[in-house]
């Protein structure tokens, strides 16, 4: 059963240091395309921030992983922020911190302990979630099989997404892949093959 964990939602932060003000914004995201989009976003929030720094890290096998010091001295502010990422095993993740400088230097330590810590409450403002490798699926049925498909469900523990009553009843449900053959065949078997089932898209998902 393959798992992830990502963010739950997006999140903020606020942290003040020696008169600097490093506001850190963090984000779930599919891909690079949206990890450089929300990038933007924030960039276009602050427009009069000093320094933008991010990280994220998303791909496959978090193989895309990408660390900007925004102008700060380097190793300062990138780097920590992508070590939180890394430290709290995300995936699909990016999170911005932009300063305000407020007049006085924090050295490198001071930089670093800053970053890390702005980057880390974001996260922690947006929970982190664990989502399932799966698929969906639609289960279409006659009213009269509707019990029996929903107690095979529930007994089996699959998660329904939601439930269509037309001239039928279709269900779409979210189903982890190590499941889905035996699932298949055996909602064949009790509705004695009087049911439609579509296959949709396949990915993570959380509540399965």
């Amino acid at each position: 059963m393959e798992k992830i964990l990502t963010l739950a939602k997006r999140g903020s932060s606020r942290l003040v240091e020696k008169k600097s003000t490093f506001l850190g914004h963090a984000a779930p995201v599919r891909d690079e395309k949206e990890a450089l989009a929300f990038i933007n976003e924030v960039k276009m929030k602050y427009p009069d921030a000093n320094h933008h720094t991010f990280a994220y890290q998303t791909g496959e096998n978090n193989e895309i992983q990408r660390a900007s010091d925004g102008g700060e001295p380097s190793g300062t502010a990138g780097r920590p922020i992508l070590e939180i990422i890394k430290q709290e095993h995300l995936r699909d993740t990016v999170v911005v911190v932009s300063r305000y400088f407020g007049g006085v230097l924090l050295g490198t330590g001071g930089l670093v302990r800053a970053y890390g810590k702005a980057a880390h409450q974001a996260i922690r403002d947006a929970g982190i979630m664990e989502k399932i490798f799966g698929q969906k699926i639609a289960i279409t049925v006659e009213y009269h099989l509707l019990g029996i498909v929903q107690n095979y469900l529930t007994r089996e523990n699959i998660f329904v997404e939601k439930v269509l009553y037309t001239d039928k009843v279709q269900l779409h449900c979210l189903v982890i892949f190590p499941r889905i053959n035996r699932l298949l065949q055996e909602l064949q078997d009790i509705c004695h093959g009087k049911l439609d089932i579509s296959l949709g898209d396949t990915g993570y998902f959380s509540g399965i």
